[in-house]
């Protein structure tokens, strides 16, 4: 039992490192990696309230067309 239990520590630290390499270095866009890092940034913002409600689609449209000058 003692074996197993030691076995269960390595594998989260392990864990543990994986997570802390995939902040580090930049993962290619599109991989498994690139998806987990982009759904956990905006999975903060949205718990840090930075994102924005539109009221409908034609609002947002509206709204990207300012930005973009057009």
């Amino acid at each position: 039992m003692s074996l197993y239990r030691e076995v269960v520590v390595v594998r989260e630290a392990v864990e543990r490192l994986y997570k802390r390499i995939v902040r580090v270095l930049p993962a290619k866009e599109g991989t498994e990696e690139w998806w987990a890092r982009e759904d956990e940034l905006a999975m903060e913002d949205y718990r840090t309230g930075k994102y924005t409600e539109y009221a409908s689609v034609d609002e947002y449209v509206k709204v990207m067309e300012k930005k973009l000058g057009l």
